[in-house]
């Protein structure tokens, strides 16, 4: 023995827990056919789920992008009228219409109705033509003369 140095037995404790935490209490290793069946048939359910609301979802996003080009292009006109037709020495039409240029398929139509002395109501709709379709949107807005 000599020249040999004698290391101490460690317990083994490491691959004890992890048998432990890796065998089924009642000896049986695995999952059974039954909660394999179970697990897709859930998965299955929240795929079909998804796939009902996608179509949904587009559509909403689709309303929302047009309600916003709408709004934006309605701002657009009311601007241009309040340059227009913002003097009190300048007469206001009953109605004004065109296209916009930056999008096609979009036209729009601008009409005055006089509230009081220098105020208007004016009411701007905005025509969107898809999939030979023609969606209209109404903005209502005020025109104070100064």
């Amino acid at each position: 023995m000599e020249g040999k140095t004698v290391k101490p037995e460690q317990p083994s404790f490491f691959p004890e827990v992890l048998s432990s935490l890796y065998s089924a209490p009642s000896g049986k290793s695995g999952m059974s056919l039954v909660s394999v069946l179970i697990a897709l048939f859930i998965l299955l359910v929240g795929i079909l789920s998804l796939t009902k609301i996608y179509p949904v979802l587009e559509q909403l996003a689709l309303r929302s992008q047009r309600y916003t080009r709408t709004q934006t292009i309605a701002d657009h006109i009311l601007e241009r009228i309040e340059q227009l037709y913002g003097s009190e020495d300048t007469a206001v039409p009953t109605e004004i219409s065109g296209s916009v240029q930056q999008f096609p398929g979009v036209s729009y139509r601008v009409r005055f109705a006089r509230q009081q002395e220098n105020l208007y109501e004016v009411r701007v709709s905005v025509f969107n033509k898809q999939e030979g379709k023609t969606i209209e949107e109404e903005t209502v807005s005020i025109l104070r003369q100064k």
